[in-house]
């Protein structure tokens, strides 16, 4: 068996506290990035970031804002990326705002009758959204879908 101090000087020793430096770095980094909110848009147009007016007015907002978009469930691929576009704008809205702006994701479809959905199309359309009627081919049929 080695003496205590050949074990002290060894590489092994050495490479050991370079691990725990590096690991305890690597934590307080992540504690302190925690803490803030940091986004960066490297896009040319800076097409997803939030301007300073926006950023301004969300973080002056007094109550809260509750947004319904009206587009989930069975959606074809283009409109589940503009879902998710949307959610990520709304979530970032939170994060400016302090969280008083609240969203939800609403399936029209999800009526339990076709009465109900009628109703609910009719509805919204009197506030001014109008529904976008889609072609898609699905299994080699060509079906028509509101969205």
């Amino acid at each position: 068996m080695a003496p205590i101090e050949t074990i002290l000087n060894s590489k092994y020793l050495e490479r050991l506290l370079q691990l725990l430096i590096v690991l305890t770095t690597l934590v307080l980094i992540n504690m302190l990035a925690a803490r803030s909110f940091v986004r960066i848009d490297l896009t040319e147009d800076q097409r997803f970031s939030i301007t300073p007016a926006t950023q301004s007015m969300l973080a002056e907002l007094e109550d809260i804002v509750y947004v319904e978009v009206y587009l989930d469930g069975d959606l074809p691929a283009g409109f589940k990326r503009m879902k998710l576009a949307i959610q990520e704008t709304l979530e970032e809205f939170q994060v400016y705002s302090d969280n008083k702006v609240q969203y939800q994701f609403v399936n029209p479809d999800a009526a339990a009758s076709q009465q109900s959905r009628n109703e609910f199309i009719l509805n919204i359309s009197r506030k001014g959204i109008q529904p976008t009627d889609v072609f898609l081919v699905e299994n080699g049929n060509r079906i028509q879908r509101r969205i």
